[in-house]
């Protein structure tokens, strides 16, 4: 592929990994090395911004998307498990992503910020006591939530709980 414009954006050890394996044809997958965000997915600094690491393994290996609003898809649908693998990513929009992952099942409904399943009133008020002595990642590794999930139960924004 040549090189220019948007390929010689990124320049790292971990911009060198992406493109060394821009040839990967292995079926299984190609799982990111390196760090990943709190649900799985790789991040890396491209272009100046933290961006998925699959999304820019399918930028160098399909080109940029045709639109802003497409998405780099996972047909392995393992994105959470950190696939980069190029021969699995492709530009679909997001109505056709979630048509697949629906059409395989593994279209997983975003979580309401409720405790319904999640979190006993007992957890609520760990959570709440910890406030200030840990900090909300610590907090949300401790009872397996996200950060973002600790800061709505420390604010009191708990919906369907009566604490």
């Amino acid at each position: 592929m040549a090189r220019g414009g948007w390929m010689e954006k990124g320049k790292s050890v971990v911009m060198d990994w992406l493109r060394a394996h821009l040839v990967f044809a292995g079926d299984e997958c190609l799982i990111w090395p390196f760090s990943v965000n709190w649900n799985g997915y790789g991040h890396v600094k491209y272009d100046g911004r933290i961006q998925y690491a699959h999304r820019i393994m399918c930028l160098l290996a399909h080109g940029p998307a045709p639109t802003s609003k497409h998405v780099a898809a996972h047909s392995c649908h393992n994105g959470q498990g950190g696939c980069v693998n190029p021969c699995h990513l492709s530009w679909q929009t997001p109505r056709e992503n979630l048509l697949a992952r629906r059409e395989i099942g593994t279209n997983i409904p975003k979580k309401r910020w409720t405790n319904k399943g999640t979190l006993t009133a007992d957890q609520v008020r760990q959570i709440r006591a910890l406030k200030g002595r840990m900090n909300q990642r610590q907090i949300g590794a401790l009872f397996g939530i996200s950060y973002q999930h600790v800061s709505v139960v420390q604010r009191g924004k708990l919906r369907g709980h009566p604490l």
